[in-house]
């Protein structure tokens, strides 16, 4: 048990001095000592550390065999693909993306230390040297997020007493501008120009393989107007999922992209069935008597047959698209292919839907992922549908007024 002790002595200027010291075992059952001025603040560290070493003490079993991170990350991973604490196996993408992510960056980083060293000092130091390997925040998050749950799984199996990266996390700055936090659309002139003009490049290209092309980006752009899907959405739909009779279209299934290969979609809300105009099931119909047949049955396949890439679809035919419509900024795309979705949320509220019809439209996580993204959309069209409602109102009581004149 931990222990406190009263020191007392004089200070060189001759002043006497209080402090109290907390005598401990670390997790190693190393003796350690840490001296506090005040007696409330050594009582409170006292009671941490006597929390901790009954779990410490009741560490009789290990269920691993790991002793290096570098063999607890492998174990980790083989678990999730068998499937572990009662859960289903994860998908093979996401294996696929988890093992990526500990060749390129975890083993490398985290392989050589022993797992039985971790501690709260330590796992702030690998946190700080994730942020310095990893320039993208986002991306240094997720990995950082991936070791915690290596961590996790590790005390699960009785290598370690307890969890120290609970607190350290890597967070992203919030301190973004007003204009960059709301979703970057076209406006509704601007998205006819898109389309008439994606259009015209499937009839006026003179390459006849250009042309072919052409005539299916075109298609995938109206496409994604219409429907809102995520552009991975729309390049990974089968046409399995496209029922022509009915109007609808499932999805199911998207691209990832870092990987380039079909997985699914992106939270389980995504999975979600919406509804096309008959002008776009007859588009459909006409594009199914060109598309090439492919075995992944995909409606926009690349010109190979073979799953399309982002990057192709961005450089080939978004870019060019936007150039040729006058849409370009200091050389980069005014727009980037997500906003497609972002004006068809923006028609959605225009029309009068509700959060929640949006949200289950769009496949979100939740509401507050909606109004996150689009709060700021409800509140100007909501403005505007109370002037008009106020306009109403003073024409209908100036009627009012002038019958009243008349009849008396």
């Amino acid at each position: 048990m931990a222990s406190i002790s009263k020191r007392t002595w004089k200070a060189p200027d001759g002043k006497p001095r209080i402090a109290y010291l907390v005598r401990y075992k670390d997790f190693s059952g190393k003796n350690k000592r840490r001296q506090f001025d005040k007696r409330k603040d050594a009582d409170e560290f006292r009671r941490k550390v006597e929390k901790l070493e009954p779990r410490r003490t009741a560490l009789t079993q290990r269920f691993t065999a790991a002793e290096l991170y570098r063999d607890a990350i492998q174990e980790f991973i083989d678990a999730q693909e068998r499937g572990v604490d009662g859960k289903p196996p994860l998908d093979p993408v996401t294996i696929k993306l988890y093992r990526e992510r500990a060749k390129n960056h975890l083993i490398p980083l985290y392989g050589h230390i022993r797992i039985e060293d971790t501690s709260l000092p330590l796992a702030q130091q690998l946190r700080d040297q994730m942020i310095d390997r990893v320039p993208n925040r986002v991306y240094a998050a997720e990995l950082w997020s991936m070791f915690t749950r290596v961590v996790r799984f590790m005390v699960a199996r009785g290598a370690l007493p307890y969890d120290p990266t609970t607190t350290v996390k890597i967070y992203q700055s919030r301190k973004v501008d007003e204009a960059e936090s709301k979703a970057k659309m076209p406006s509704l002139t601007e998205a006819q120009t898109i389309l008439e003009t994606a259009a015209r490049l499937a009839k006026e290209t003179k390459n006849k393989r250009n042309r072919r092309s052409w005539k299916k980006w075109a298609l995938m752009v109206e496409f994604g107007f219409e429907t809102g899907l995520r552009i991975g959405e729309i390049i990974g739909l089968p046409w399995s999922c496209v029922d022509l009779d009915a109007g609808t279209v499932r999805v199911k299934q998207t691209l990832k992209a870092k990987l380039h290969t079909i997985g699914p979609p992106k939270t389980k809300r995504a999975y979600r069935t919406i509804t096309i105009s008959q002008h776009m099931m007859d588009r459909l119909k006409e594009w199914q008597t060109h598309c090439p047949e492919t075995e992944l049955d995909l409606v926009f396949p690349a010109e190979n047959g073979n799953l399309m890439r982002y990057v192709t679809f961005f450089e080939k035919a978004w870019g060019k698209l936007m150039e040729a419509s006058g849409m370009m900024d200091e050389g980069a795309t005014r727009y980037s292919p997500h906003s497609m979705r972002h004006f068809r949320a923006s028609l959605m509220i225009r029309a009068g839907v509700n959060t929640l019809e949006l949200s289950r439209e769009l496949g979100h996580e939740s509401i507050k992922t909606t109004l996150d993204i689009y709060g700021h959309l409800f509140e100007e069209y909501q403005k505007e549908r109370t002037i008009r409602v106020n306009e109403l109102s003073d024409l209908m009581r100036e009627n009012s007024a002038q019958t009243a004149h008349k009849v008396l």
